[in-house]
């Protein structure tokens, strides 16, 4: 799977917008993508969208804008909540579960989603002086109210390599113990500070 289309306008200058979140979630065209633990829904080999009226208690942020122009928020729900609309559970699908069935905006949509929604959850106080952090730029950084940093989500790079016999024929795969022979994937792994690709 490859996500390199860029088709999901992320709508930047909106973020400084004050209150754009809010007003965007007032707005009856205005669509939310739903992430639960690091999940969504899908359907019909796309993402999920519901009204803002759909979603309860969740922490929110603006995705951006569809092809279309709606304006697509993200709602980071908690991963406890009695089920968003009464969905079950085996509906919450993950990325490695429908990635590579989805077209390269669908893609782009999902991994947006579960990374920001990933980064709101995990991130919440300064790494600088320990205080809460609130939300800026319409969930895109956090700032400090004590001592005034700016955070924003962590991009790791990481490389993925396949290895393949000199006659072209073979491809060496390994699996995780977690992946519970599931599945195998070409061999991977995060770049440390000043490692070379």
């Amino acid at each position: 799977m490859t996500v390199a289309s860029a088709s999901l306008d992320r709508a930047a200058a909106l973020r400084t917008e004050p209150g754009v979140v809010a007003r965007l979630r007032a707005q009856s065209g205005t669509r939310v993508v739903v992430v639960r633990d690091g999940r969504l829904r899908v359907d019909d080999d796309a993402v999920r969208r519901v009204t803002p009226d759909e979603v309860g208690p969740a922490e929110w942020a603006l995705l951006g804008r569809d092809p279309d122009g709606t304006p697509v928020l993200l709602a980071s729900a908690p991963a406890t909540t009695e089920s968003i609309d009464a969905v079950p559970e085996e509906t919450w699908v993950g990325l490695r579960d429908v990635g590579g069935a989805l077209a390269s905006h669908e893609q782009e949509l999902f991994v947006t989603a579960i990374s920001l929604a990933a980064w709101l959850g995990d991130f919440r106080f300064c790494s600088g002086c320990g205080s809460a952090l609130e939300l800026h730029l319409a969930g895109w950084s956090r700032r400090c109210p004590d001592c005034g940093r700016e955070h924003f989500p962590r991009t790791d790079p990481a490389v993925i390599v396949a290895i393949e016999s000199p006659d072209g024929e073979k491809l060496l795969l390994g699996a995780n113990a977690a992946w519970q022979g599931r599945f195998y994937s070409c061999f991977a792994g995060f770049v440390e500070a000043g490692e070379s690709l």
